[in-house]
């Protein structure tokens, strides 16, 4: 566990700069903000080995000592509530964030596996397109692409609205129908 009080510090600098899709891409890494989502993410072991960190506000120092926080203490990032302030794009924030790698998905490689996906084509609201990947993923859906032209699913007010869905459901992003047309076809996929 490690206590951050200056802006200046690199990790922080990083996590901040994740509100931004061109940094989210370079890094390969997103943030999930809230407790409820937090402890419902540490709770799965798999994604556990996707966790960068656990970020915690002053005033939340005391999770770090419950479950599931106790088993990511080595990865827990504690904040003064004027950094917090700078690595979130809501107005009230929760002061619990985690940051995870993205997976590394291909849809071709992956495809053979699935016998649901659910396409988004130009969903541009994040709020959404958020709430369509936690549907999917109550629908029984196996995966969900984004066409170009869609919101990046990382986007904080996707993994908002999507409620935890983002890490339970892979992700993938196409860059136009044509193309992912063909792999439907080539898979034996009905449209």
């Amino acid at each position: 566990m490690k206590k951050i009080t200056s802006a200046d510090n690199p990790a922080i600098k990083k996590i901040a700069s994740l509100k931004q899709k061109k940094y989210r891409d370079k890094e390969n890494l997103f943030v999930v903000e809230g407790r409820k989502n937090a402890i419902d993410i540490l709770k799965k072991n798999k994604v556990s080995e996707n966790l960068v960190y656990v970020c915690l506000s002053e005033e939340h120092e005391k999770l770090s000592e419950e479950e599931p926080f106790y088993d990511f203490k080595e990865r827990t990032l504690i904040l003064c509530s004027q950094i917090v302030k700078s690595m979130t794009d809501t107005t009230t924030s929760q002061g619990v964030f985690l940051v995870l790698k993205k997976p590394s998905l291909e849809i071709e490689n992956d495809m053979t596996s699935y016998s649901r996906i659910l396409v988004l084509d130009q969903i541009s609201d994040p709020g959404n397109a958020g709430t369509i990947i936690r549907t999917a993923l109550a629908a029984n859906f196996d995966a969900v692409i984004a066409l170009k032209g869609t919101v990046d699913l990382y986007n904080p007010k996707v993994v908002r609205a999507a409620m935890g869905a983002i890490t339970k459901i892979p992700l993938y992003f196409a860059e136009d129908l044509p193309v992912l047309d063909y792999l439907f076809k080539r898979h034996d996929y009905k449209i």
